[in-house]
């Protein structure tokens, strides 16, 4: 959950960095010349996230560097990881579930760098910036709250309407799932809905930006 709550916020900051970067030096209007509005945004926003993702994915890989040298330096040859976490924490991890997990994880960045494009789409200058941001900062604090909201409702009670509504909610819906599918306690028709309303709601998302 924090994992791509921290993606989230780099990519989106980046995202509308950018918009309103080009709008206020006016060269968002000679882009339009050539470019339609949909295709600049789309190029914007897949530009910025892999660039989050490079980092994301630096950090991580630094992670389990980390870890490794860790375990072999410990007098027990244990890493940290493996001390702070289950044994059968991932026992339902196979290629699907990765997968789907992945696919998830990318909608849901697409999703609110879009929202982050919308936020950078509102202002016109780089000091209005903090203004506009507190539409998307509001609404990945809400995806993140519900998102811990039904993590602590599965742990104690199972799956429920509250949990199924944090599932297909496009804005907690990748805090969530992603998680719930690698402990097996989300089944696949659940993400399939929930994979088909990310799609849906990105594509609307985008057309409004634009």
């Amino acid at each position: 959950l924090f994992f791509v709550l921290m993606a989230n916020m780099l990519t989106g900051t980046q995202v509308a960095t950018s918009i309103v970067t080009e709008k206020s030096t006016r060269v968002v209007e000679y882009l339009l010349i050539t470019v339609k509005p949909l295709a600049l945004m789309i190029g914007k926003v897949f530009a910025m996230m892999t660039a989050a993702l490079i980092q994301m994915l630096s950090m991580v890989l630094a992670l389990f560097v980390s870890n490794k040298i860790s375990a072999t330096y410990s007098p027990d040859s244990n890493s940290l990881l493996s001390q702070l976490l289950p044994s059968d924490l991932f026992g339902n991890i196979n290629i699907t579930n990765l997968f789907l997990c992945i696919i998830l994880v990318f909608l849901g960045l697409l999703f609110y760098a879009a929202l982050a494009g919308l936020a950078g789409a509102t202002v016109s200058r780089l000091e209005e910036l903090n203004e506009g941001l507190t539409l998307f900062t509001l609404s990945s604090l809400v995806g993140v709250y519900i998102g811990l909201g039904a993590a602590s409702a599965l742990m104690g009670s199972g799956v429920n309407a509250f949990v199924v509504f944090a599932f297909l909610f496009p804005f907690s819906s990748p805090f969530v799932l992603p998680g719930a599918i690698l402990v097996g306690k989300a089944s696949l028709l659940l993400t399939g809905i929930a994979i088909v309303l990310q799609l849906v709601f990105i594509v609307l998302l985008f057309i409004f930006v634009s």
